[in-house]
């Protein structure tokens, strides 16, 4: 998936998603619809949360940052617990890591060094398990999943209030990851590689919801999100991209249709706009 079609690596392993769906699809989509009813008030966090743990189990993220707050903290362990039990369970495959919580430190651009909770898959070539030393921000974003060159940017704080492309879930418009880029930062060749980057980045991650059969769908925007700039006002985004968004703009088929009443109100679930770098709506993505 990611290190696939993200970074060109044709060994990597393919997620087992026909076997995933037929042993654990209706319960994993259970799961995810009991946190989205269950997380009521901005900004989400556990919902946001528990889909970037499933892009990275299915291997669509190389890794993402959580928020750590109770109750979230609860919630995303006992998930990362069960996608690591059903990994156990299906071994037999070859196909399918452990998702791991990954302690380290890392240094911000102040020079403070805090505590971080990375999750991943276990023995993932592309994240550092390391604890020593502690992480910088240019190799955090490449762990996310950034375009390098950003990255790097915005590690020796070249990066402010410049455009930012972000990716949202469809039916919820929660967001999942943002990036801030300037485009006078980067060469025309550059540019043009960091949009197909988060093309093929909004892609896999519905691609890899698709295929689990579960309704969530993504979209991309540099205008942020769609209540505040409506598509035909997305002007960056067309600019940039030739289109008004990428991915699709509302929710697939519920294909298990475990809970038909939960289904209008989720179009009422709304988030705040956040200033995270490269970054879920918790913390870095």
């Amino acid at each position: 998936m990611a290190e696939r079609e993200l970074y060109g690596n044709r060994d990597a392993k393919q997620f087992p998603f026909e076997t995933v769906r037929s042993h654990y699809g209706s319960q994993l989509a259970a799961k995810l619809g009991s946190i989205e009813r269950e997380d009521k008030f901005e900004p989400h966090t556990q919902f946001v949360t528990a889909l970037n743990c499933v892009l990275v189990w299915t291997r669509a993220r190389t890794a993402t940052l959580a928020t750590w707050d109770s109750p979230n903290k609860d919630e995303t362990t006992q998930l990362v617990d069960l996608l690591s039990e059903w990994s156990r369970h299906l071994s037999w495959t070859g196909q399918i890591d452990q998702v791991v919580i990954v302690k380290r430190r890392q240094i911000q651009l102040s020079g403070s060094v805090i505590d971080q909770r990375l999750i991943a898959r276990r023995n993932c070539p592309r994240v550092r398990f390391e604890s020593e030393p502690p992480i910088r921000d240019d190799e955090l974003g490449r762990e996310l999943d950034m375009y390098p060159r950003n990255a790097e940017q915005f590690s020796v704080g070249l990066l402010g209030a410049e455009t930012a492309f972000s990716i949202w879930e469809a039916g919820s418009d929660v967001l999942l990851f943002a990036e801030t880029w300037s485009e006078a930062l980067l060469s025309p060749s550059e540019v043009q590689e960091f949009i197909l980057h988060c093309e093929k980045r909004v892609a896999l991650w519905n691609s890899s919801m698709e295929s689990l059969n579960l309704p969530y769908r993504f979209y991309g925007t540099m205008d942020w999100k769609r209540s505040e700039v409506p598509w035909h006002e997305a002007v960056i985004t067309k600019r940039l991209c030739g289109k008004e968004f990428l991915g699709v703009d509302r929710r697939g088929k519920d294909l298990f249709d475990l809970d038909p009443r939960g289904k209008d109100r989720c179009q009422c679930m709304g988030i705040a706009r956040h200033g995270s770098i490269g970054r879920s709506v918790s913390a870095t993505a």
